[in-house]
């Protein structure tokens, strides 16, 4: 496999390119945040050296609906959808996301993509799959390190 980014700022519907059984595929990404949270709002308002307790449970709940609106926000942004792959990663604090569950709540709006795939803190998987790249079937873990 071989990814290609543009090293321009082109404003185009691809942020990267994969490439995987002879075919180049066009991927969109896009973040899924707890509802409400500011990247970096945790630094700045946090005293040096105090520790933040976060709740898991919202996202342990709600993440399946916070995955499926992100992605039919993405679907209704790009009129064409179904020419481009989605990569979703998913930064949101949750003690578990059982992939059926998550399969479930997103296979809708994910059918308007060739495919799309949900990438955590340690793990990978796909709601849509598409030919050229492999099924998993779940959750895919990956390893801490590269080093192996």
């Amino acid at each position: 496999y071989t990814v290609w980014i543009s090293d321009r700022d082109e404003q185009t519907d691809t942020d990267f390119e994969l490439e995987a059984g002879g075919n180049r595929l066009a991927f969109q990404v896009t973040e899924v945040q707890t509802p409400g949270r500011r990247r970096g709002d945790e630094y700045r308002h946090r005293a040096v050296g105090s520790w933040t307790e976060e709740d898991w449970t919202p996202g342990s709940e709600s993440g399946p609906r916070w995955i499926r609106d992100a992605i039919e926000k993405k679907a209704k942004r790009y009129s064409q959808s179904e020419s481009l792959n989605l990569l979703v990663y998913l930064n949101f604090p949750a003690w578990d996301q059982q992939y059926v569950d998550v399969a479930r709540e997103a296979a809708g709006p994910a059918s308007a993509f060739q495919s799309v795939w949900l990438l955590n803190g340690n793990a990978l998987c796909h709601v849509k799959a598409h030919p050229s790249l492999p099924s998993i079937g779940g959750w895919l873990m990956i390893s801490e390190s590269l080093a192996q």
